[in-house]
């Protein structure tokens, strides 16, 4: 009786220990958000990050070929979300380049309809856990960002490397500072 009791304890403490383990490596990857990088000592969190570019991903013509904010991806995601934000903070510096009520509710609707329709972004937006408020926050960013592209394109050339002479220049006298692990992706889950 003695021995199958300690053998009962034994795999007790085993089991209770794997799901200690488990629940601490879970704890290790998945994280509410976090701080990743300061454009103009403005701070810019992962979940506006993947908040903005998967909803950007969604609004485009074939949103089945794009690719939302994922570990594989995570380097080019950052950078492209520093380059649009420092357009971003330039062009709200102007109304000029903020879209109309009208405009935003047209892209709210495509980019749900997106959702609905191609499982990745469903799964992204519903992990993000935007609220119809949030997302057309970053409709509206991401408009804005482009409508600042068109004007500023209208007027300038690209220089040799494909960019607009103002946005080679924008980056130049633009401050960014990356938080440590900033570079490594993490699983964002506004959940936890």
């Amino acid at each position: 009786m003695k021995l199958n009791l300690l053998k009962v304890f034994m795999i007790f403490a085993l089991v209770s220990n794997s799901l200690f383990s488990s629940t601490f490596a879970l704890a290790q990857t998945q994280v509410a958000d976090r701080v990743l990088v300061a454009i103009n000592n403005i701070p810019y969190t992962q979940l506006q990050l993947e908040s903005y570019l998967n909803v950007k991903e969604s609004l485009r013509d074939n949103p089945e070929s794009s690719q939302v904010v994922n570990e594989t991806n995570w380097a080019v995601a950052l950078d492209a979300f520093v380059k649009e934000m420092m357009i971003h903070q330039e062009a709200t510096k102007s109304s000029g380049f903020r879209p109309t009520k009208e405009a935003i509710q047209k892209l709210r609707a495509r980019s749900e309809k997106t959702a609905a329709i191609v499982p990745q972004f469903k799964a992204a937006l519903m992990r993000l856990a935007l609220t119809k408020t949030e997302l057309e926050t970053e409709i509206l960013r991401v408009a804005t960002v482009e409508n600042y592209r068109r004007g500023k394109a209208s007027l300038t050339s690209p220089n040799k490397d494909g960019q607009g002479n103002w946005e080679t220049d924008l980056q130049s006298r633009s401050i960014v500072r990356f938080f440590d692990g900033a570079k490594v992706w993490k699983n964002v889950n506004p959940g936890l």
